[in-house]
Protein backbone atom coordinates (compact mmCIF):
# COMPACT_ATOMS: atom_id res chain seq x y z
CA UNK A 1 0.00 0.00 0.00
CA UNK A 2 1.18 3.59 -1.04
CA UNK A 3 0.99 5.98 2.01
CA UNK A 4 -0.93 8.96 1.57
CA UNK A 5 -1.14 12.27 2.66
CA UNK A 6 -4.18 12.40 5.73
CA UNK A 7 -5.16 16.28 3.86
CA UNK A 8 -5.32 15.57 0.34
CA UNK A 9 -4.90 12.02 -0.14
CA UNK A 10 -2.31 12.19 -2.74
CA UNK A 11 0.76 9.24 -2.40
CA UNK A 12 3.60 10.72 0.06
CA UNK A 13 7.47 9.85 -1.12
CA UNK A 14 9.26 7.26 0.53
CA UNK A 15 12.86 7.38 0.85
CA UNK A 16 15.10 5.10 -1.45
CA UNK A 17 16.01 1.74 0.62
CA UNK A 18 19.36 2.50 2.24
CA UNK A 19 22.64 0.76 0.18
CA UNK A 20 23.73 -2.87 1.59
CA UNK A 21 26.72 -2.70 3.76
CA UNK A 22 28.48 -4.30 0.68
CA UNK A 23 27.58 -1.53 -1.51
CA UNK A 24 28.84 0.66 1.66
CA UNK A 25 32.02 -1.25 2.01
CA UNK A 26 32.70 -1.86 -1.72
CA UNK A 27 36.38 -0.62 -2.64
CA UNK A 28 34.75 2.36 -4.56
CA UNK A 29 33.87 3.78 -1.48
CA UNK A 30 37.37 3.45 0.56
CA UNK A 31 38.76 6.58 -0.36
CA UNK A 32 34.92 8.24 1.20
CA UNK A 33 35.51 5.88 3.98
CA UNK A 34 38.93 7.48 4.46
CA UNK A 35 37.58 10.97 4.23
CA UNK A 36 35.52 10.25 7.15
CA UNK A 37 37.76 8.19 9.90
CA UNK A 38 40.12 11.29 8.74
CA UNK A 39 37.37 14.24 9.63
CA UNK A 40 36.31 11.60 12.86
CA UNK A 41 40.06 12.33 13.99
CA UNK A 42 39.61 16.04 13.12
CA UNK A 43 36.29 16.09 14.97
CA UNK A 44 38.38 15.59 18.35
CA UNK A 45 40.97 18.04 18.57
CA UNK A 46 40.93 20.70 20.12
CA UNK A 47 39.03 23.76 18.80
CA UNK A 48 41.90 26.73 18.59
CA UNK A 49 43.44 24.13 16.42
CA UNK A 50 40.94 23.32 13.79
CA UNK A 51 40.46 27.03 13.61
CA UNK A 52 44.09 27.14 12.66
CA UNK A 53 43.93 24.31 10.28
CA UNK A 54 40.94 25.40 8.44
CA UNK A 55 41.86 28.95 7.78
CA UNK A 56 45.45 27.33 6.12
CA UNK A 57 43.17 24.99 4.03
CA UNK A 58 41.75 28.56 2.88
CA UNK A 59 44.77 29.17 0.24
CA UNK A 60 44.43 25.41 -0.39
CA UNK A 61 40.91 25.75 -1.48
CA UNK A 62 41.38 28.57 -3.41
CA UNK A 63 43.19 26.66 -5.73
CA UNK A 64 42.44 22.77 -5.29
CA UNK A 65 38.53 23.89 -5.89
CA UNK A 66 38.48 26.18 -8.72
CA UNK A 67 34.51 26.13 -10.00
CA UNK A 68 33.96 26.81 -5.98
CA UNK A 69 36.15 29.49 -6.52
CA UNK A 70 34.36 31.27 -9.63
CA UNK A 71 31.07 31.16 -7.83
CA UNK A 72 32.14 32.83 -4.98
CA UNK A 73 33.59 35.45 -7.40
CA UNK A 74 30.65 35.36 -9.40
CA UNK A 75 28.82 35.96 -6.55
CA UNK A 76 30.68 39.05 -4.89
CA UNK A 77 30.40 40.73 -8.10
CA UNK A 78 26.96 40.59 -7.97
CA UNK A 79 26.81 41.83 -4.85
CA UNK A 80 29.60 44.00 -4.86
CA UNK A 81 29.92 45.30 -7.71
CA UNK A 82 31.81 48.90 -7.13
CA UNK A 83 34.41 47.10 -5.00
CA UNK A 84 37.32 46.83 -7.68
CA UNK A 85 38.69 43.42 -8.07
CA UNK A 86 41.25 43.09 -6.18
CA UNK A 87 39.00 44.08 -2.81
CA UNK A 88 36.48 41.18 -4.50
CA UNK A 89 39.49 38.85 -4.45
CA UNK A 90 40.30 39.77 -1.05
CA UNK A 91 36.56 39.00 0.06
CA UNK A 92 36.71 35.79 -2.33
CA UNK A 93 39.83 34.60 -0.30
CA UNK A 94 39.00 35.15 3.19
CA UNK A 95 35.59 33.40 2.61
CA UNK A 96 37.01 30.11 1.58
CA UNK A 97 39.53 30.26 4.61
CA UNK A 98 36.28 30.68 6.61
CA UNK A 99 34.94 28.18 4.66
CA UNK A 100 38.36 25.83 5.66
CA UNK A 101 37.17 26.62 9.51
CA UNK A 102 33.20 26.06 8.80
CA UNK A 103 34.45 22.53 7.72
CA UNK A 104 36.06 21.61 10.89
CA UNK A 105 32.56 23.20 12.70
CA UNK A 106 30.65 20.59 10.46
CA UNK A 107 32.64 17.86 11.70
CA UNK A 108 32.75 18.56 15.09
CA UNK A 109 28.89 18.77 14.65
CA UNK A 110 28.37 15.76 13.00
CA UNK A 111 30.84 13.56 15.46
CA UNK A 112 33.18 15.87 17.98
CA UNK A 113 32.26 16.88 21.73
CA UNK A 114 30.66 19.95 21.76
CA UNK A 115 30.66 20.04 25.69
CA UNK A 116 33.72 22.20 25.28
CA UNK A 117 32.40 24.59 22.72
CA UNK A 118 29.15 24.91 24.81
CA UNK A 119 30.33 28.02 26.96
CA UNK A 120 31.47 30.45 24.44
CA UNK A 121 28.04 30.19 22.84
CA UNK A 122 24.44 31.78 23.73
CA UNK A 123 21.24 31.02 22.45
CA UNK A 124 19.11 34.68 21.88
CA UNK A 125 15.67 34.12 21.75
CA UNK A 126 15.57 30.42 23.31
CA UNK A 127 12.52 32.21 25.78
CA UNK A 128 10.02 32.05 22.44
CA UNK A 129 10.80 29.31 21.62
CA UNK A 130 10.27 27.65 24.69
CA UNK A 131 7.00 29.34 25.33
CA UNK A 132 5.38 28.41 22.31
CA UNK A 133 6.55 24.56 22.81
CA UNK A 134 4.49 25.31 26.41
CA UNK A 135 1.72 26.19 24.42
CA UNK A 136 2.00 22.88 21.80
CA UNK A 137 2.84 24.97 19.34
CA UNK A 138 5.93 24.27 16.67
CA UNK A 139 7.92 26.46 15.43
CA UNK A 140 9.93 26.66 12.09
CA UNK A 141 13.09 28.32 11.75
CA UNK A 142 14.74 29.49 8.81
CA UNK A 143 18.81 30.09 8.27
CA UNK A 144 20.44 31.27 5.66
CA UNK A 145 23.12 28.00 4.28
CA UNK A 146 25.87 29.37 7.27
CA UNK A 147 28.87 27.18 7.29
CA UNK A 148 28.19 26.85 11.03
CA UNK A 149 24.53 26.16 10.62
CA UNK A 150 24.95 22.36 11.37
CA UNK A 151 27.17 22.91 14.85
CA UNK A 152 24.47 26.07 15.29
CA UNK A 153 21.44 22.85 15.08
CA UNK A 154 23.49 21.15 17.62
CA UNK A 155 23.78 23.34 19.68
CA UNK A 156 20.32 24.21 19.51
CA UNK A 157 19.58 20.55 20.52
CA UNK A 158 20.41 20.76 24.04
CA UNK A 159 17.54 23.29 24.97
CA UNK A 160 14.41 22.04 22.29
CA UNK A 161 14.16 19.57 19.39
CA UNK A 162 15.33 20.09 16.32
CA UNK A 163 14.79 18.70 12.97
CA UNK A 164 15.89 19.75 9.08
CA UNK A 165 15.81 19.30 5.72
CA UNK A 166 18.76 18.67 3.70
CA UNK A 167 20.28 17.83 0.27
CA UNK A 168 21.46 14.08 0.50
CA UNK A 169 25.34 13.29 -0.33
CA UNK A 170 25.98 12.68 -3.46
CA UNK A 171 28.34 9.39 -2.03
CA UNK A 172 26.08 6.49 -0.44
CA UNK A 173 29.01 5.86 2.32
CA UNK A 174 29.55 9.48 3.01
CA UNK A 175 25.41 10.30 2.90
CA UNK A 176 25.39 7.44 5.77
CA UNK A 177 28.23 8.60 7.74
CA UNK A 178 27.22 12.37 7.84
CA UNK A 179 23.39 11.16 8.31
CA UNK A 180 24.61 9.02 11.44
CA UNK A 181 26.75 12.21 12.80
CA UNK A 182 23.24 14.70 12.33
CA UNK A 183 21.22 11.59 13.91
CA UNK A 184 23.50 11.91 17.19
CA UNK A 185 21.53 15.50 17.88
CA UNK A 186 19.00 15.65 15.52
Amino acid sequence: MVPRCPLCRSPVPTPDAPPSAAALLAPARWPAWLGVALGWCAARTPACFQRRIGRVLGPLLWHALPRRRRVVEANLALCFPALDAAAREALARENLAQTGMGLFEFLRAWWGRVSATSPRYTVEGLEHLEALRAEGRGVLLVSAHFVHLELCARLLTRHVPVAGMYRPHGDAAMEWAVKAGRLRYA
